[in-house]
C-alpha cells in the first residue's frame, strides 16, 4: 500500500464512523442460509421487548453460522436501543460483546470504504462498555496497524499488556503484534486482514 493510500486510510479512520454510510459496506456471508428463531432464555434480567432473545442471541448465532449480514441487522437493532437493557446487571457485557462482534464482521467479513472506521468505532465501544474485553484491544490494535497508524496500535497493545498480564496466550499475541508493527515495512501492509489468527 502506498504512502498516500495509508494517509487516506488514516484520515478516514480518524474522521470517524459518523461520516461512513453503512449501506455502502458490503457484508460477505460465508455460511449457508438458515433461519434462527428467537431464543427463549429466562432469567436474563430487565429488558424491554425481550430484546435479548429477539435480537442479541440470534445475532450471536448468525455470526457463528457465518450469516454476517443477518447478524449485523440484529446487532444494529440491539446496539441502537441501549435503553432497552437499562437496569440489567449484564448490560455492559452484552453491549461490549455486541460491539466486538459487529467490529469483527466489519473488519474480517466486509468490503467497502469506511469499513475500517466502523470496525475501529465498534472495537473502541466494546472496550468503553467493558474494559476487560481483552480481545477487543487486540483487534483495535490490528485495525490501527493495518491502517498504518503504528503508534496508536503500539499504545493499544501496551495498554492490553498492562491490564491483562495474566493470560499468557493473549500476552504472547500482543507481543507478537508489537514485534510485527516494529518490523513491518509499510509496503507489506495488506488491505485485508488475515482471518487465521482472530478470536
Amino acid at each position: 500500500m502506498t504512502s498516500w493510500m495509508l494517509l487516506t486510510v488514516a484520515v478516514v479512520l480518524q474522521a470517524g464512523a459518523q461520516q461512513v454510510n453503512p449501506g455502502a459496506i458490503q457484508i460477505i456471508d460465508t455460511g449457508k442460509y438458515f433461519y434462527y428463531p428467537r431464543t427463549n432464555f429466562t432469567n436474563l434480567g430487565p429488558q424491554v421487548g425481550n430484546i435479548l432473545n429477539a435480537h442479541y442471541f440470534p445475532a450471536m448465532n448468525y455470526f457463528k453460522g457465518g450469516r454476517y449480514g443477518q447478524s449485523i441487522v440484529d446487532l444494529d437493532y440491539f446496539i441502537d436501543r441501549v435503553a432497552y437493557t437499562d437496569g440489567n446487571p449484564n448490560q455492559a457485557q452484552y453491549l461490549s460483546t455486541a460491539h466486538y462482534v459487529r467490529g469483527m464482521i466489519y473488519f474480517y467479513h466486509a468490503k467497502g470504504l469506511g469499513r475500517m472506521s466502523l470496525a475501529l468505532s465498534d472495537f473502541s465501544d466494546a472496550i468503553r462498555w467493558n474494559d476487560k474485553n481483552y480481545p477487543a484491544y487486540l483487534e483495535l490494535a490490528r485495525v490501527y496497524s493495518i491502517s498504518g497508524l503504528k503508534e496508536q496500535a503500539a499504545s493499544t497493545l501496551q495498554t492490553l499488556l498492562s491490564v491483562d498480564p495474566e493470560d499468557p496466550k493473549r500476552a504472547a499475541d500482543a507481543r507478537r503484534e508489537l514485534e510485527a508493527i516494529s518490523v513491518r515495512p509499510e509496503s507489506a501492509l495488506s488491505d485485508q486482514p488475515s482471518t487465521s489468527d482472530h478470536d
